[in-house]
């Protein structure tokens, strides 16, 4: 029987030849790495170390060395796709010293062990072979051009065209990364093979002129691209931000239910999908239940829906990039599909490669911090992969523990580094080398490494300062073999030193959420966080709330995500335009439908709504938008009702001349005002 990808060999045969033409960057990128993998060259840059300016404030972009690894940035797709995954790793400055990254190139290429215990070490980033922001697709690449005979590159896109192809792999849970890609690279040799002898034969001459390692990789790029993600098979995953929800008979909301998630006529960004959304409502009215469906319909390989199955044409859920209208809805079988929306003009059925930059989701639930104190006694040993191309769900404990792990590693390989060089100098300086030689050693390290704890401290502290707490930024170097986790401090006039083993929920909150924003750096994601108020002063919490949708962790990229946040905070709420908060109330018959802040049936327009929370009092927001009673609750109003019972006595009691009576009742008037808060010694009495 044939095996089921033979028959797109085949037709990968037929295209082959005008593929290549095409993707002419096949080519470049494998001479491109040809030449930076010969020994000459990686022995000339040692060489050209001594030579050239390493200072802490330079201009990197110039730097003879430091231009190299800028233009290998170019040469590997997993620092393309999305760029500032490639900004983070060799970005305008290096995140090690420049002989760090020759050296592991080096020792990849042609260091004393075999090849595959070389690969091994590198993918576990032992000791000096660590570098910050390559993980273990952008490192499987760089292993693929330094052995394009041996190893083919690993990735999810290469993954998910190998399973369209009915070739199984098949990876135990709970291996490490090198573990992984070495397994992966065996598995494929069948396949690897019947690609050779397909589109081949005896043929020698490779139409891409690379190796076929190298080709075997873009032919699983041509399925992904052409057979997964195209016109006529777009059941994949879905991209861009939510922009409309239709909830045509689901759970208790109201029949074709229509939440329209979009900017109002009159906004700058008229027809767009928001960028941040506040759902807000009592308890039961399905605040939760709206972040658990954007969850599952977001990525629809799904297997772990907190919410029950959908049932056919009962929700549907529209996502906008660009031009591109995708709509999520469920099948007959109760699986989720995706089509593009007919209701956009002139749209093309195009082939949607161009979209291959997929959003991720990040979940937040209302318990994502009660974790929080286990990860101080976890011995953090080694860093475990975090798949960040799905869904990243931290009601999942393990993965905020490899989050933190991950922090931590590199404040760790820092600390270690930072000892090292203080040990060398030190025994230079007893051996006679002179202070300023010494001093510029030292000028060089601190150049090259920004130490990730300061940098992380720079990113929180403007938060943590509410507390009037900030990031301990000293770490003791007798702690160098157990660093523990990261501390907090008072920021000024303490008298002791903060107890970290008894921080408090809201602390730890603004720790948990914003560590791991820091530490994804999400780019066109879509984050949901269910009660992030918790914990938090009122204060804190709409600083909160601006400090994650700014997207500081972006480094002064232009912000692409789409935030959701379901709360009962009126502080949290008077952070949103009318067009951002989503009322969710349950009316009569027990059905839950969306209040209307339009002031007529007219289209929405910003100038259309009838409030507008962030110019509203407390006490307003209080009364318009969660309904409480505008004489407070019901055990006020008695009160209100005892104190004209209270002075009708009074003054019938004065025209009786009963001064004493009329002394105990203003005794006891005088209590209940001072409870209400009201000052009445200018009133009637």
């Amino acid at each position: 029987m044939e095996k089921t990808y033979i028959k797109y060999l085949n037709e990968f045969k037929t295209e082959i030849s005008s593929y290549f033409k095409e993707n002419t960057w096949t080519k470049k990128n494998y001479d491109f790495f040809q030449v930076f993998f010969q020994k000459e060259n990686l022995l000339n840059l040692k060489e050209k170390l001594n030579t050239i300016e390493q200072t802490k404030n330079q201009d990197w972009t110039k730097n003879e060395i430091w231009k190299v690894f800028i233009e290998m940035r170019t040469k590997i797709h997993s620092f393309t796709t999305p760029a500032f995954s490639g900004k983070r790793a060799l970005g305008n400055f290096p995140n090690h010293s420049l002989k760090r990254y020759i050296d592991v190139f080096y020792y990849l290429k042609y260091g004393e062990e075999p090849i595959n215990e070389r690969v091994f070490k590198i993918l576990n980033r032992e000791d000096e072979l660590f570098l910050r922001g390559f993980g273990l697709s952008s490192l499987s690449e760089i292993i693929g051009q330094a052995f394009p005979d041996k190893f083919v590159f690993y990735n999810k896109r290469n993954k998910e065209a190998l399973k369209f192809l009915g070739f199984e792999l098949i990876i135990p849970a709970n291996i490490s990364e090198a573990e992984e890609f070495l397994l992966y690279n065996e598995s494929i040799q069948t396949i690897l093979n019947d690609y050779k002898q397909v589109i081949y034969g005896n043929n020698a001459s490779l139409f891409s002129k690379t190796t076929i390692h190298q080709e075997f990789d873009q032919f699983l790029n041509w399925i992904y691209s052409n057979k997964i993600f195209n016109s006529d098979s777009i059941h994949f995953q879905p991209i861009g931000k939510v922009s409309k929800i239709k909830l045509r008979s689901y759970n208790r909301f109201k029949k074709n239910l229509e939440i329209d998630l979009t900017y109002p006529l009159g906004h700058e960004k008229a027809g767009q999908a928001l960028d941040k959304i506040c759902f807000i409502g009592q308890s039961a009215t399905g605040k939760t239940t709206l972040l658990n469906l954007i969850k599952n319909f977001t990525f629809l390989k799904n297997d772990k829906s907190e919410i029950n199955p959908v049932e056919k044409d009962t929700v549907e859920i529209e996502f906008s990039h660009n031009d591109l209208k995708l709509i999520v809805y469920s099948n007959q079988n109760n699986q989720l599909e995706c089509k593009i929306s007919k209701n956009i003009k002139k749209q093309k059925k195009q082939n949607l490669d161009q979209y291959f930059s997929k959003p991720r989701l990040i979940n937040f639930p209302a318990n994502s911090v009660e974790h929080f104190k286990s990860y101080r006694k976890n011995d953090f040993i080694r860093l475990d992969n975090i798949d960040l191309e799905g869904i990243v769900d931290f009601s999942e404990t393990e993965l905020s523990k490899r989050m933190w792990k991950k922090i931590l590693f590199e404040i760790d390989e820092y600390k270690r580094e930072e000892l090292k060089i203080s040990l060398q100098l030190s025994d230079k300086l007893r051996k006679g080398q002179s202070l300023s030689e010494i001093q510029n050693e030292i000028n060089n390290f601190q150049y090259s490494v920004q130490n990730p704890l300061e940098k992380y401290a720079n990113f929180i502290d403007p938060l943590l300062e509410l507390f009037n707490l900030q990031i301990k930024r000293e770490i003791n170097s007798e702690s160098i073999n157990n660093f523990g986790f990261i501390e907090v401090e008072h920021k000024i006039g303490a008298k002791k030193d903060f107890d970290n083993t008894k921080i408090s929920l809201g602390t730890q909150q603004i720790l948990e959420k914003t560590a791991s924003l820091y530490n994804i750096a999400p780019y066109n994601s879509i984050i949901l966080i269910d009660e992030p108020e918790n914990s938090l002063y009122p204060d804190v919490q709409k600083a909160f709330i601006e400090f994650i949708t700014d997207e500081k962790w972006r480094e002064n990229e232009i912000k692409s995500c789409q935030f959701f946040f379901a709360t009962h905070s009126p502080t949290i709420a008077s952070a949103f335009d009318p067009w951002e908060i989503v009322e969710l109330k349950i009316k009569n018959d027990g059905e839950i439908e969306i209040e209307n802040y339009l002031k007529n049936n007219l289209e929405r327009h910003v100038e259309n709504y009838k409030f507008y929370p962030k110019y509203l009092r407390w006490d307003k927001i209080l009364t318009q938008i969660f309904d409480l009673p505008n004489d407070g609750n019901q055990e006020r109003d008695q009160k209100i009702y005892e104190l004209a019972e209270l002075e009708e006595n009074i003054k019938y009691l004065k025209q009786q001349g009963k001064t004493e009576e009329v002394a105990l009742l203003f005794e006891k008037f005088t209590k209940i005002a001072e409870k209400l808060n009201w000052d009445f010694k200018n009133a009637m009495l």
